[in-house]
């Protein structure tokens, strides 16, 4: 909710996609590793954010572009196109982050419930 200033990092969006690939299976990355994963760490949550771009990217003409690839260069370099863009949202959940450690705990935690 951009009014009220909630609910960030809680769309059902995150769910699905971290769903479908870190824990689609028993042999999956996000299932095997649980551990760590909960709360579900920042850097985790930039990179799907940044996966999430790209794949608007892919669609920005309303037509799938199958052209484009999700690569270092693209999406986490800070000299080419997208400036660094996982850097980008990697800074701004560490300041989301800070702003109440235990909120955003919570949050985390409650997200990594949610996928499972």
């Amino acid at each position: 909710d951009l009014e009220a200033e909630t609910g960030y990092s809680e769309h059902t969006l995150l769910v699905v996609a971290l769903r479908a690939e870190l824990f689609k299976t028993a042999k999956h990355l996000g299932s095997r590793h649980q551990d760590l994963l909960n709360p579900l760490p920042i850097p985790t949550i930039a990179l799907l954010f940044t996966i999430i771009a790209y794949l608007l990217d892919t669609w920005q003409m309303g037509k799938f572009n199958a052209s484009l690839q999700f690569t270092e260069d693209k999406y986490a370099s800070d000299t080419l196109e997208m400036h660094g863009l996982y850097r980008i949202h990697l800074e701004f959940i560490g300041k989301w982050a800070n702003l109440n450690t235990v909120a955003s705990t919570k949050v985390r935690e409650k997200l990594f419930k949610h996928v499972l």
